[in-house]
């Protein structure tokens, strides 16, 4: 069994863990905007550069292609807005309302034989709670974000796919104007 301190020092590193994770989800963001960016600029392009006015094969594949294409692209959008937005993390209090907290604590238990020690312990009681609490919220957050993140990046996969194999029928089929 965990001492008072090491169970303290264990929900201070989860707290800071968390706040941690909560960053490195964000720049691990930033990879799939590129690439969300790119297959809208690939797709535009496909589109700008149709010029083909026969009906044939090709020219169905094409649109179907392009319109299940820009189907999952919206799906992998929405995907990577709920993996950005919409989350709540929560936090210590600032420095000065834990200081306000702790200076109550000391004025109160003034009168006690040993008030500097219970002042300390209920101060690190109250310091252990918030830790735990807020921890145990951005552990909710970060694993949600997380979800949405995987999504997103399996949905990137399968956009980039579809397509790929617009590109390849557009260009196999001569369906643009010469580039």
């Amino acid at each position: 069994m965990k001492t008072k301190e090491e169970l303290f020092q264990l929900y201070e590193r989860l707290y800071f863990h968390e706040i941690d994770m909560r960053e490195k989800l964000s720049a691990r963001l930033q990879m799939p905007m590129t690439l969300i960016v790119t297959l809208c600029g690939a797709q535009a392009f496909l589109l700008q550069n149709y010029k083909y006015h026969t009906f044939s094969g090709l020219m169905y594949s094409f649109w179907v292609l392009i319109v299940v294409s820009f189907a999952l692209l919206m799906v992998t959008i929405c995907y990577f807005v709920r993996s950005w937005w919409n989350h709540t993390y929560s936090f210590l209090p600032s420095a000065q309302v834990n200081e306000d907290y702790r200076q109550s604590l000391i004025e109160f238990y003034k009168t006690c034989e040993n008030g500097e020690q219970l002042a300390a312990e209920h101060f690190t009681d109250y310091l252990r709670t918030h830790y735990i609490c807020c921890s145990a919220a951005n552990t909710v957050c970060n694993d949600i974000r997380s979800v949405y993140l995987h999504k997103t990046n399996g949905m990137l996969i399968i956009t980039a796919i579809c397509t790929v194999g617009t590109f390849l029928v557009f260009s196999f089929g001569s369906l643009g104007e010469a580039l």
